[in-house]
């Protein structure tokens, strides 16, 4: 078992006095507003044992000298004879105070133990030490020799077992020795009690790590990586534990060898550099300039040239341990965010040089996602710092099964449980959150201190755990409110490109109030959990991914949202940059994308949240307004052809005369027209030359005919279209694609085609600085002041962005 420093005791540790104010013993908190003390010290603190009045006083002393009224709530039955465990209840709750570790261990004989008791003359405490004995008439505990000497003082203190690191007991003084009454008899007089020492579908985090079992190969294995490699990737399938076996196991092992650890968390919130800098300011001391992560992060944002700098100042806070920075969820984030944070904390190590083993990441991934993050860049780098994580075997299952009751003494299985619990779980696919789910709802099922095949039944066995805790807390929400709790869960969930989903963290304050409400009350039930970014966001999420993998009527929903939920998270990364960008019109959506986002609002109105009703409805907004300007300008153009038609007819009549007259004017002024336009459109230029010489072929026109021919003779084909005046163009190997990027940052894509007129579009809500067309002509890459996006050519939207 791991060691555990006796301060978590001394929060836990109490002085039991008189009304009066003498102190007759000790005791230790077991759970809020109950403190475990022997019936020994009950009887003196009263006087009078078979009346068992009602109050005594007890205090803290190792927090402060705050007494406290409570009344003995149950009395022990005492075993053949021996010494009984009495709870009593603390009339308030003392602030710091909290249970220490406990553990039933069978065999303690030999074990040392370490005391606080208060004997006569030494009223603010003193430590005893000693060993562990077994005796015909049960254990006892008997303090070294030249030590100090368990008298009235340490009757009901807690003992420390130093190999186990928890408590074990409490001390019973009779008149021939001092009595060992075990932790299981003591939380046994109520088990109520008994703490819960299963986490359900809840995370393991760092303060869990005594509850965390059968997994020491792996955090050994992964530990030993860290220490050798600059990057370390836990890779698996979901299910297998590995952020588990990373925050309750890897991470308290790496900070008990002296190393800085800084955790890097992932929501949707925040950028990708943003979460980085929050992580590596956090190392930083008070005075530092780079500890506001917005400095940090701006710092960041400057590029490859700055990072050798950060790195070093971060690998200097390590001193001789080092620093480890955990990409906490990295394996849930979208392809495009995940690339962009591993190629900024790759940046970072390969930055830190000789340093490099004072910086080190960890991060976790799925296999399947493994493919999304390799580039030939890292491909070296990653493989060779992979630490696979596959499922528990049968033992390392069982241990973590059964050892976490052992820090529940007096809780116990039914016989034959553990093990049809280890024939079921064998053939699940990510048992492991299964059998945590299940394991804790037998908990809030057992009887007295047992788990039962009873509950086992009614809970739906290791496959049924997870659907059956969550459609129990669907019971408890009314039908009417259904359509809500469907919109806030499915919204909790990202679409990935393998065909499943992974859970997404949303902004609390984004939700409605109704949803709001529902999401507290799916808390309550641990279905969702309340977190926080590290920007402070207050986020919600689920509680763990095996509700989505595992939940059939959650996963029916899914599959049939997929389409609506895969539209709703593209135009909420759309409208969020609509909105930093002060919501510039250029971004709105326009044409086929404006249309389908009408549908879906039309459609889905209510599971459309206010930032994306307000994004469409301004594009909506824009799309009227263009549409009044083009009925105008059609309207205004309809009249001057009509007057033309009137006038027209009326000079018919002199049309033989003049007609030569108008065609040497249109000719004059269509070449006019073709010189300026030369520049900012060829093609234009070119057929106004060409309609220019068909009205008269004279010196002139001939001439400019000349001088296109002779400024393009060499070019296969000229393309019209573009607005303003090109600063940037790339294109396809083959030519086939073409994009130019105009002044002011409007693009423009042409797609050749043989034989037929090239097709043209510009790409709309685009502010490019530069454009990079693929060889393949599948896309075009847009350079922005904030994001370097993806463009699909064939689907006319983009694809992905970083």
């Amino acid at each position: 078992m791991p060691a555990m420093s006796t301060a978590s005791l001394g929060r836990a540790v109490a002085r039991i006095h008189t009304l009066s104010g003498r102190i007759v013993g000790a005791g230790f908190l077991v759970a809020d507003r109950r403190v475990a003390t022997s019936a020994s010290v009950v009887q003196r603190a009263f006087g009078d044992a078979s009346g068992r009045p009602a109050e005594c006083l007890v205090d803290f002393p190792l927090l402060g000298d705050v007494r406290i009224k409570a009344r003995v709530e149950s009395w022990g039955p005492g075993h053949g004879g021996g010494p009984q465990a009495v709870i009593v209840e603390l009339a308030t709750a003392v602030e710091q105070t909290g249970p220490p570790p406990m553990f039933r261990a069978d065999d303690l004989d030999g074990h040392r133990f370490r005391s606080l008791g208060f004997p006569q003359g030494m009223h603010d405490g003193v430590w005893a030490a000693g060993a562990i004995r077994m005796s015909p008439s049960g254990p006892v505990v008997a303090a070294d020799a030249h030590g100090q000497q368990l008298f009235d003082g340490y009757d009901g203190a807690p003992v420390w077992d130093e190999q186990v690191g928890a408590v074990v007991g409490i001390i019973a003084i009779d008149d021939a020795d001092a009595r060992l009454i075990s932790v299981a008899d003591v939380l046994g007089v109520d088990p109520r009690l008994l703490p819960n020492p299963y986490r359900g579908l809840e995370p393991f985090d760092e303060q869990h790590a005594d509850y965390l079992f059968g997994r020491d190969d792996e955090i050994g294995r992964i530990t030993a990586a860290v220490a050798e490699r600059p990057l370390v990737g836990v890779v698996g399938r979901s299910g297998v534990g590995k952020s588990s076996v990373m925050r309750a196991g890897v991470l308290p092992r790496l900070r008990a060898e002296g190393a800085q650890v800084a955790v890097v968390r992932m929501t949707g919130a925040q950028s990708p550099t943003a979460a980085v800098a929050h992580a590596l300011s956090s190392l930083l001391p008070d005075d530092d300039p780079l500890k506001p992560p917005e400095r940090m992060q701006a710092v960041l944002d400057a590029g490859p040239a700055v990072l050798r700098a950060v790195a070093t100042k971060i690998a200097e806070q390590g001193g001789d341990s080092g620093v480890v920075l955990f990409a906490d969820q990295f394996e849930e984030l979208p392809p495009p965010q995940a690339a962009s944070v591993l190629r900024l904390l790759l940046g970072l190590t390969r930055a830190a040089g000789e340093m490099a083993r004072s910086l080190r990441v960890v991060l976790t991934l799925r296999w399947e996602s493994l493919a999304h993050v390799l580039t030939d860049d890292n491909r070296a780098e990653v493989e060779r710092g992979l630490v696979p994580i596959g499922h528990m075997t049968r033992e390392q299952l069982r241990d973590a099964i059964v050892l976490p009751a052992r820090r529940a003494p007096g809780l116990y299985f039914e016989d034959g449980l553990v093990d049809r619990i280890l024939d079921d779980a064998a053939a699940e696919p990510g048992q492991l959150p299964l059998v945590e789910s299940l394991l804790a709802q037998l908990w809030q099922q057992r009887q007295g201190g047992m788990l039962t095949h009873a509950a086992y039944q009614q809970v739906g066995g290791v496959h049924g755990a997870v659907a059956e805790q969550a459609e129990a807390a669907i019971r408890t929400i009314p039908p009417a409110e259904m359509t809500a709790v469907r919109t806030l869960l499915t919204r909790l969930t990202t679409p990935t490109d393998g065909g499943g989903f992974v859970r997404t963290p949303v902004p609390y304050g984004q939700l409605p109030s109704n949803e709001r409400r529902i999401a507290d009350h799916l808390v309550v039930h641990r279905l969702l959990v309340h977190d926080r970014a590290q920007d402070g966001t207050h986020v919600i999420e689920f509680a763990h991914q095996a509700l989505i993998d595992h939940w059939p009527r959650l996963r029916d929903w899914l599959a049939a949202d997929r389409e609506f939920l895969h539209w709703l998270h593209e135009t909420e990364r759309h409208a969020a940059e609509w909105d930093q960008a002060s919501r510039d019109r250029g971004m709105l959506l326009r044409g086929r994308a404006l249309a389908y986002a009408q549908h879906w609002v039309h459609a889905r109105g209510e599971s459309v949240p206010p930032s994306v009703h307000a994004y469409v409805a301004a594009a909506s907004a824009r799309s009227r307004r263009d549409r009044r300007v083009r009925r105008s300008v059609l309207a205004s153009l309809a009249v001057v052809v009509v007057a033309a038609i009137v006038f027209g007819m009326l000079a018919s009549y002199q049309s033989a005369v003049s007609e030569e007259r108008r065609a040497s004017a249109a000719a004059h002024s269509m070449s006019a027209l073709s010189e300026t336009t030369a520049r900012s459109d060829p093609a234009w230029a070119i057929m106004l030359a060409l309609a220019a010489y068909r009205c008269e072929a004279g010196e002139h026109t001939e001439s400019a005919l000349v001088q296109h021919y002779l400024a393009y003779r060499h070019v296969a084909t000229v393309l019209s279209g573009a607005s303003g005046v090109i600063e940037n163009a790339d294109a396809s190997a083959d030519g086939r694609v073409i994009a130019a990027r105009s002044v002011g940052g409007l693009i423009t894509v042409w797609v050749r085609r043989p034989g037929k007129v090239p097709r043209v579009w510009h790409i709309l809500g685009a502010q490019a600085l530069a454009v990079d067309v693929a060889d393949d002509g599948s896309g075009v890459l847009l350079v922005e002041a904030k994001a370097t996006s993806f463009y699909d050519v064939e689907k006319r939207r983009k694809k992905w962005s970083i």
